[in-house]
């Protein structure tokens, strides 16, 4: 295995490793606007993100963490270009496709805007962590974890934030120190949950 910082030819499996985390058990109408909600979402997190590693085996993506440190340039952005074409797909999907996507969307975003009110003195934010199912338990997840403090550290970052939600394997974060500080159901009734976790760097 080689841990690496992220480059340009390792989107792919990246893109791969999203879809099949948080996209394998959706029903998939559409292949097309399925790749292009993958799209918008690697775009996404590339765009807010200003260093990322990934773990490599055999030339395949296993697992890949990255963060942003408040102030810093989210220089990561200019990796990902396929977000317009992505856009474009999804607004030509079937009215069902494209409402769903989007009124997830728009739950997630002020689900996590109302809890940041309260908890808005972190430094710094772990954007993703993946590790591919079958590199899980093997101590993966945590080098990555203490790659990011690392990074953290040599920016003087205090607190850091989480964001993720009860479908994620979310005990991993317990298990390195962060605390769960708010939660909030996606709508009233629904077991699906978002979460915000917070951690200190020592």
């Amino acid at each position: 295995m080689e841990l690496r910082d992220l480059g340009r030819n390792d989107l792919p499996g990246v893109f791969d490793l999203l879809k099949e985390t948080w996209y394998l058990d959706e029903e998939i109408i559409d292949p097309e606007v399925n790749d292009a909600k993958v799209s918008l979402d690697l775009d996404n997190v590339l765009s807010k993100s200003s260093w990322a590693k990934v773990v490599v085996d055999e030339e395949e993506v296993k697992a890949v963490i990255t963060a942003r440190v408040n102030g810093e340039s989210s220089n990561l952005g200019m990796l990902g270009n396929n977000w317009l074409e992505a856009l474009l797909t999804i607004v030509k999907a079937s009215e069902k496709e494209r409402s769903e996507f989007i009124n997830y969307k728009l739950a997630k975003e002020n689900k996590y805007s109302k809890m940041l009110e309260e908890h808005n003195d972190s430094d710094a934010e772990i954007v993703l962590l993946i590790v591919d199912p079958t590199f899980q338990g093997h101590g993966v997840g945590r080098k990555l974890f203490k790659e990011c403090l690392d990074y953290f550290r040599r920016n003087n970052v205090k607190k850091f934030n989480l964001k993720t939600d009860s479908a994620c394997n979310y005990n991993f974060y317990d298990h390195m120190g962060m605390t769960c500080v708010a939660q909030e159901a996606i709508a009233e009734g629904s077991d699906f949950t978002f979460l915000l976790y917070e951690g200190e760097v020592e």
